[in-house]
């Protein structure tokens, strides 16, 4: 009895014996001339001829046995039944002792199973030996004349035996005799391979009948007996050092042929594949590329869900109500057109409402509210297919300005931030995104199968944490509803006050002012400050004088200091730069003049005004009436400066006079200099800000919210993992991660009528600028987190990727599956987990019976009502 694996067996051998040696003469090729003298009666005659050297060589004699099995094996007991040996002997000489190394080899094995061959033969005592090959095109598994299990077999094993029957042609290659008998078979006509054959006449059948395939196997065997006769032949005359017998010439031969049918049946199958691509190209009328398949997916799904649930483009209005207009817009694109997303709009009462909140730095915090819009954005890609890169594009109009904010959401209640921006003032900026495909759960659960616990829980733990980062979260905050709110002026104060606006902006942004010396006050009575508005103006006014006088004041001390800075040869007497450094007049720091007094042993002078500052720059004055030279000068009469008494006196170039007039006492009121602006404060509403306690609705948020409210986004991610798992029968579709990457780009305008723009490539370096930048003026309009954000939208972003294996029509042709009800049955799956609804609840109602046939798994599960972690009241309306 034969065990289920049979196999055939090729084992090929050689040996070498030694033989005598003996010399012999071998020409060389090379021809001299040698000349023969013969004496005779009349004189000597001489005769030239030509003679060809040669020269002795030794040659040692070789006999070559070479043996080959081939061997069936099977069997319980492996027993081995050998259907061919033989056995060839031919006597190799050599110019050196030594075995003739390039013909011989070690022992070589190959064995192939047969029994899948085996299976396939029906003997008939009438009909002989018939093939029992079919295709069974009820199996579910059948998809196509070449995709279904029997020709996978046959093609996978078929393989395999050709190229076992190549052994002994790749093993020939090192035998120049086994070389020279291989061109000689292959100079014979070719075989016809009995395989079925093409039939391209109209009207007639693919395939051809019995009878003609019975024709083409006989002819076949007069072919292959043909080619052994030639062979035979072939060796009836003996080649110089030939080891190839006619037994060997003949496997050679069979080997080929069987190696042959292989090709040409797979060859077969490819063109039944071939023509039925041509005729789907001619239905169609084109091939379909993976952009037109896309175009086609857009245009399928309209008709396929109820219209509340249909998807719509990612691109979105930014503006705080629908009173106000537009700030600006926020896309997600690719190739220049926005993508399609499944949205759920989250909105909840104000009151009831749990904020969400991310980190500024270790210790600020800042709470908003708003609108969660959640996308569900469903990705296919094909194996040809280049990764095509989101782009995520936010344009400000004129005179708007919003931050954004980009990174994952962490939680119920926490976000993330990574990046950051300001976008203002028809700015647009442009965030290349990155998608990476993670296994999905089946192949997963799969992999880890075989794993230690520890290992288990390991994997488990991180892709967990895969998962979360598929939370792709976009934070838009609009900036003038917020600056309102912080300098504590009515809603829509600052809506027409577009200067005023840009001011705040700038002094909240390049001099980090604190927003509590540009507010109103908070505990003003009522009735003493009608005009909040003005009264920001009035701060606004009063923080700019001082920045310019600051300014100035900057200007000029840099200027005194570049003039210290000159070479010393520049103040020597007589020279023109000299000349001017002592005529110029002393001032204060505000550069008004100023009254000097010197004070000495013999009293008191008052210098009289414009007295050059050289003079009190080094050294000691020199008074004309005796005085010493150690003196104290009085500047004003509340700036002193002590003049020691330095070797350089006489670089004093003015000169007291002795009738001087008499200075005032030295306790003589003297005018003030101005205080500077900064030390200023003669507004009462900014007395004491920071003991003011805060009101009620500017009571900074805890920093742990309350549990109960808001939605577990990290929950419904692996709910969504959980439903792929059950419904996505073919394990195709993946979550996805979006990743943010790090060049990005923005259009920016000069001013307001600069007729082209600037672009700015954002790198590593500029973003971190950026962030820390955005940072501070969420810092100024939250106070550090006191103040919560009200209106800031949060877009979430879910992303899978339905994967194929092949380009479009491959995926047609050779899988016999239509991709878009592929795409349907995902985009199904996501819609269900995004809407927390059932899939027939989806559907329109059209199409609900043809997909419940295609894909019974999708309504396996009805009830998907929402649970604990999702809000009642959820808004699934379109956003605007």
């Amino acid at each position: 009895m034969l065990r289920s694996l049979v196999g055939s067996e090729m084992c090929i051998r050689d040996r070498c014996k030694r033989g005598g040696n003996a010399t012999r003469e071998v020409e060389t090729g090379t021809w001299v001339e040698q000349e023969r003298v013969t004496q005779g009666m009349l004189g000597d005659s001489v005769e030239k001829t030509k003679v060809q050297v040669k020269r002795t060589v030794r040659e040692f004699s070789w006999t070559i046995e070479r043996r080959y099995n081939l061997t069936m094996v099977g069997g319980m007991d492996d027993e081995r039944l050998v259907t061919e040996s033989a056995s060839e002997s031919t006597i190799v000489l050599t110019n050196a002792d030594g075995k003739p190394a390039d013909c011989i080899r070690s022992p070589r094995t190959a064995e192939v199973e047969v029994q899948w061959l085996l299976a396939l033969m029906d003997r008939d005592h009438q009909r002989g030996i018939q093939s029992d090959f079919r295709i069974e095109r009820a199996d579910p598994a059948c998809a196509t004349p070449c995709n279904n299990r029997p020709v996978k077999r046959f093609l996978a094993d078929g393989g395999k035996l050709g190229e076992w029957s190549q052994f002994f042609a790749h093993d020939s290659i090192l035998y120049p005799a086994w070389a020279h008998a291989k061109a000689e078979v292959q100079g014979v006509a070719p075989v016809v391979a009995p395989v079925m054959h093409r039939v391209e006449r109209q009207n007639a059948s693919c395939l051809l009948p019995p009878v003609d395939t019975a024709q083409l196997l006989r002819n076949a065997e007069r072919e292959l007996d043909r080619v052994a006769k030639l062979v035979d032949d072939h060796h009836a005359k003996p080649v110089d050092n030939s080891s190839l017998g006619p037994k060997d010439g003949q496997v050679l031969v069979g080997m080929a042929y069987l190696g042959s049918v292989m090709e040409q049946y797979s060859q077969s199958l490819g063109w039944v594949e071939a023509m039925v691509h041509k005729q789907l190209v001619s239905a169609i009328g084109k091939e379909v590329s993976t952009d037109m398949f896309g175009e086609y997916a857009r245009q399928h799904s309209q008709k396929l869900l109820r219209p509340e649930f249909l998807p719509r483009p990612f691109s979105a209005i930014i503006r705080t109500s629908e009173k106000h207009s537009p700030e600006g817009t926020i896309a997600l694109q690719r190739l220049g057109a926005p993508v399609q997303t499944i949205v759920s709009e989250i909105r909840q009462n104000p009151a009831d409402a749990q904020p969400m909140s991310f980190p500024l730095d270790a210790s600020t915090r800042v709470h908003f509210r708003g609108t969660r819009h959640l996308h569900a954005f469903l990705d296919h890609k094909f194996s040809v297919e280049t990764d095509n890169v989101l782009d995520l594009k936010v344009k400000a109009r004129q005179f708007s300005s919003v931050v954004v904010l980009l990174g994952r959401v962490l939680g119920r209640d926490q976000f993330d931030p990574k990046y950051a921006a300001i976008v203002k003032d028809k700015d647009e900026l442009t965030v290349p995104l990155g998608l990476t495909t993670i296994p999905n759960i089946k192949a997963f659960k799969k992999a880890i199968r075989s794993l230690s616990p520890d290992q288990q829980r390991f994997a488990e733990s991180v892709r967990a944490m895969q998962l979360e980062s598929t939370l792709f979260g976009v934070l838009v905050i609009h900036v003038k509803p917020q600056l309102e709110r912080v300098l504590n002026l009515p809603a829509g104060s600052l809506t027409k006050e577009i200067r005023l606006s840009q001011r705040l902006m700038e002094l909240l942004l390049e001099y980090q002012i604190p927003s509590d010396l540009l507010s109103v006050s908070s505990t003003t009575p009522a009735g003493e400050e009608s005009q909040p508005l003005e009264a920001v103006r009035g701060h606004v006014a009063a923080m700019s004088q001082m920045i310019d006088e600051e300014r100035e004041r900057e200007a000029k001390q840099t200027e005194q200091e570049r003039e210290h800075a000159r070479p010393s040869h520049d103040h020597r007497r007589g020279s023109p730069s000299a000349e001017r450094e002592h005529a110029r007049p002393s001032h204060d720091r505000r550069g008004s003049p100023v009254n000097i007094v010197v004070i000495g042993e013999h009293g008191s002078r008052e210098l009289p005004t414009g007295v050059p500052a050289a003079l009190l720059r080094r050294g000691s004055l020199h008074l004309q009436n005796g005085g010493t030279s150690d003196a104290a000068i009085v500047v004003g009469s509340s700036e002193t400066a002590s003049l020691g008494g330095e070797d350089d006196v006489q670089a004093a170039s003015h000169v007291l006079p002795t009738e001087a007039p008499t200075a005032p006492p030295m306790g003589a009121p003297a005018a003030p200099p101005e205080p500077d602006g900064a030390e200023t404060n003669d507004d009462p509403d900014n007395a004491d800000q920071t003991d003011q306690k805060p009101q009620p609705d500017q009571k900074p948020q805890p920093d742990s919210p309350q549990p109960g409210g808001g939605v577990d986004y990290t929950q419904l991610v692996a709910e969504m993992d959980a439903r792929i798992e059950k419904m996505d029968t073919d394990g195709v579709l993946r979550p996805t991660i979006i990743d943010i990457q790090q060049t990005w780009t923005k259009e920016s305008w000069k001013g307001l009528l600069a007729a082209t723009s600037v672009k700015t490539i954002l790198d590593k370096e500029s973003l971190e600028k950026e962030r820390t930048r955005t940072f501070g003026l969420l810092d100024a309009l939250t106070r550090a987190g006191g103040l919560p954000l009200q209106d800031a939208d949060l877009h979430i972003v879910v992303a899978a990727t339905h994967q194929f294996d092949k380009n479009v029509m491959q995926t047609l042709v050779q899988e016999n599956v239509n991709p878009l009800d592929r795409i349907e049955h995902s985009m199904l799956i996501l819609g269900s987990s995004v809407h927390r609804v059932a899939v027939d609840k989806l559907l329109n109602p059209a199409n609900v019976k043809r997909i419940a046939t295609s894909a019974p798994a999708l309504f396996a599960n009805t009830s998907a009502a929402p649970t604990n972690n999702l809000p009642a009241n959820t808004d699934l309306s379109r956003s605007a």
